[in-house]
């Protein structure tokens, strides 16, 4: 009985190496290893980084695979390459990756089909793609925290930097004190996503980016398809960085922080854009290419300090639905002036969609929802604004600049003073016309007595306003009435 035993354990022992053996084996089939497997200890103290990478080499060098990350801390003062098929798993907030300050070179693909030369990138990312700009696909990073609070220098310090991607997604990461942006697509790729992730403080160190930021650029590969929009949804986003100086000396220029313009050499703080989320292409509608195409929904959104929500510029398909945006306290002296959601010139498709943006009766804010010179008929349906109060220029509800049959229905605004409601038209710019208002509850008791009005017209015409409620229940204004 003894002998058979050994026999089967024998063979047992044999059937484990066999599987261990084609886990490993190059070509096609996928291998699955943890970092410890190549030496990373994760104290929280000592660098893994080189251990790290061993393991996603390892991965690539086999066709694709997972890298297991342990419930522990670990500290990585490198750039970490990221090849095809590779997923990156944790334990959730277990396991957390610490990324140090000290820069390092990744890839950066340029030529004719920008896949012939890597030049190289230096700078403090955690991750990026091995073929940024060229393509890569299959990347999945999914369940675990990065902790980007000792990265100091800036810029070139995003923590996710992923350029020409396709089959990518990011889900359910915790992300905080991101120096720059959090998370970075150049080129949206074919069927990405970034869901039910947290960050919580970006831009802490730089006064331009965003949590999440898409861009589109003729310098890379795998622009966007309109008809398979990046997907950011579910996800949390905590705007609390400060504001910082923009214009005057590089030592200052989108690096100092600032709590008002007096300790601006440039007399100018809190100017820089910084979004929660962001879709946009650089240079506007000039730059060669398309734009982005993105679906923004069930976000929520905490912001302050002039910053904004939600952004889409020059994009090819924006919807932007069923995101909460809410004001938070600021321990600077900018309490408020936070902006909700701002889309410009985009060319596709625009549905912004049962969004609710509150204020939190913070004074002198910004616009809750403004669109601006769209090409294509735009739909502002059933959001709801509550609580703001708005700086006397601006308004809680804008568009400008449409001349095609853009829809603006079933929208409430409650609560609001300090600026007009409803929107229509600008003065001293193009001409709004052709679009339908209706629907639309606009109760401003804030406003009784002021020059304010709950609805305006400006430089618009041909616009159908029907069944719109307003308080105080006074006339639409007309201003800046185009001429005939």
């Amino acid at each position: 009985m003894k002998w058979f035993s050994k026999i089967v354990l024998s063979c047992a022992l044999a059937s484990l190496a066999v599987v261990s053996v084609r886990t490993k084996s190059v070509g096609s089939e996928s291998a699955d290893v943890s970092p410890a497997t190549f030496g990373a200890v994760c104290d929280g103290r000592r660098d893994d980084g080189a251990a790290f990478q061993a393991a996603l080499d390892f991965v690539a060098q086999r066709g694709g695979g997972s890298v297991l990350l342990p419930a522990a801390t670990c500290f990585i003062d490198r750039t970490l390459v990221v090849g095809d098929r590779t997923t990156i798993r944790g334990s959730g907030p277990l396991s957390i990756l610490v990324r140090g300050n000290t820069s390092s070179v990744g890839p950066l693909y340029q030529g004719p089909t920008n896949c012939e030369t890597n030049v190289g990138f230096t700078g403090r990312a955690l991750f990026m793609n091995s073929r940024y700009n060229c393509g890569n696909r299959g990347i999945i990073l999914s369940s675990f925290a990065i902790d980007g609070s000792r990265v100091t220098d800036v810029p070139l310090s995003v923590l996710i930097a992923f350029s020409a991607i396709q089959d990518t997604h990011i889900d359910n990461l915790s992300i905080v004190g991101a120096a720059q942006d959090a998370i970075f697509f150049k080129n949206g790729g074919v069927n990405t996503s970034i869901t039910n992730t947290t960050i919580d403080g970006f831009n802490m160190r730089w006064g331009n980016g965003a949590g999440i930021h898409i861009e589109m650029w003729a310098n890379a590969n795998l622009p966007t398809d309109p008809a398979t929009p990046v997907l950011i949804s579910n996800n949390r986003i905590v705007v609390r960085g400060p504001n910082f100086c923009t214009g005057g000396p590089a030592s200052e220029n989108l690096r100092k922080p600032c709590d008002g313009d007096a300790q601006c050499a440039s007399g100018k703080c809190g100017d820089g854009a910084v979004y929660a989320i962001n879709a946009g292409k650089p240079g506007g509608a000039s730059s060669p290419g398309p734009g982005a195409a993105v679906i923004i929904s069930n976000n929520q959104v905490e912001l302050t300090n002039r910053h904004y929500g939600i952004g889409s510029f020059f994009s090819a398909y924006t919807q932007i639905e069923g995101n909460r945006i809410a004001a938070i306290k600021s321990a600077t002296a900018w309490s408020g002036l936070s902006t909700g959601i701002v889309c410009t010139g985009n060319t596709g498709t625009e549905i912004v969609k049962s969004n609710e943006l509150d204020s939190m009766g913070l004074p002198d804010d910004g616009r809750g929802i403004l669109l601006t010179g769209g090409t294509t008929q735009a739909a502002v349906l059933g959001n709801a604004i509550v609580n703001r109060s708005a700086r006397w220029n601006l308004a809680m509800l804008e568009i400008r600049g449409y001349t095609s049959a853009f829809e603006i229905g079933n929208n409430s605004i409650t609560a609001g003073s300090g600026s007009h409601g409803l929107v229509i038209g600008a003065c001293g710019d193009g001409r709004t016309s052709g679009g339908i208002v209706h629907n639309n509850l606009v109760s401003m008791p804030g406003i009784v007595g002021t020059v304010f009005r709950p609805i305006v017209l400006r430089n618009a015409t041909n616009i159908t306003l029907t069944d719109n409620v307003t308080s105080p229940s006074v006339p639409v204004a007309l201003q800046c009435p185009p001429a005939t």
